[in-house]
C-alpha cells in the first residue's frame, strides 16, 4: 500500500506514521512510495507499523 493510500484510509494514520518518524505522508513521495519502502529506509518493523495502522480501523 502506498503511504498516501494509508493516510487516505484513516485520518489518524498520519499521526501514527509521524510517531515512527515517517513524515513522508506530507510530501510527494507519499504518492509513489509504499509503506514497506518507507519503513525499510528507516529500518522500521513494517509489521509493527501495519499493526498500528490496522488498529485504527
Amino acid at each position: 500500500m502506498r503511504v498516501a493510500d494509508a493516510v487516505d484510509a484513516h485520518a489518524s494514520a498520519k499521526d501514527v506514521l509521524l510517531e515512527y518518524g515517517l513524515p513522508c505522508s506530507e510530501c510527494i513521495v507519499a504518492f509513489h512510495e509504499s509503506l514497506a519502502e518507507g519503513c525499510a529506509a528507516l529500518r522500521l518493523n513494517i509489521d509493527e507499523v501495519v499493526e498500528r495502522l490496522n488498529a485504527l480501523a
